[in-house]
């Protein structure tokens, strides 16, 4: 499998990378692009794409939000905190700012669907969160479907209904989300 990770200039990143590799078999390789690097392409080499995380907002990304509008319907994608938040503007939601900032916060998600990217985990788990701003419940695109949310609602993880386009704004690679490494390789095991 060819692997494109999408580097939004964040330092977990690298935590992402060694996640990857950790997964990847011999026959796998690991594509590292910065999100003002990425090429049409790059996407065409790749079987699958993780979008990292990264500072501030996804317009503010380089060219990442023009590169998962040409190929999100084509090509499967992990969105990652700003990932996720990139994602789901594409499909047409909007963003809040939350009024607790989540940094280094260990935070109990509820999962409401025991598929895909949460195959085979509990309907409670743990995840480690780093974010300020999140996915709006208002005008949630009907194209997407919540696959997980926090206690106070707030929207933790999406799927596309018809793509093979998932988002979660937790950290997966994160050590406060024990079963991060479970999740992407949920993600890889389905392309």
């Amino acid at each position: 499998m060819r692997i494109l990770l999408i580097d939004n200039y964040d330092s977990f990143t690298y935590n992402l990378v060694q996640l990857l590799k950790g997964l990847c078999t011999i026959n796998d390789s690991l594509c590292i692009a910065k999100n003002d690097e990425l090429t049409d392409k790059l996407a065409d080499k790749a079987d699958a794409v993780i979008v990292s995380p990264g500072p501030g907002l996804p317009e503010e990304a380089g060219g990442l939000m023009d590169f998962l509008r040409r190929h999100m319907h084509t090509k499967p994608i992990l969105g990652i905190c700003l990932g996720h938040q990139a994602l789901a503007l594409c499909c047409g939601a909007q963003l809040v700012n939350l009024p607790k900032v989540f940094h280094g916060v260990e935070s109990t998600i509820n999962i409401k669907e025991q598929s895909g990217l949460f195959s085979n985990l509990p309907a409670h788990i743990q995840v480690g969160r780093y974010h300020s701003w999140c996915v709006s419940r208002d005008a949630f695109p009907a194209e997407l479907r919540i696959t997980a949310e926090d206690n106070n609602g707030y929207i933790m993880a999406f799927s596309h209904r018809q793509y093979n386009v998932h988002g979660v704004q937790f950290h997966p690679e994160s050590f406060l989300t024990p079963h991060g490494r479970h999740m992407v390789s949920n993600f890889l095991a389905n392309q």
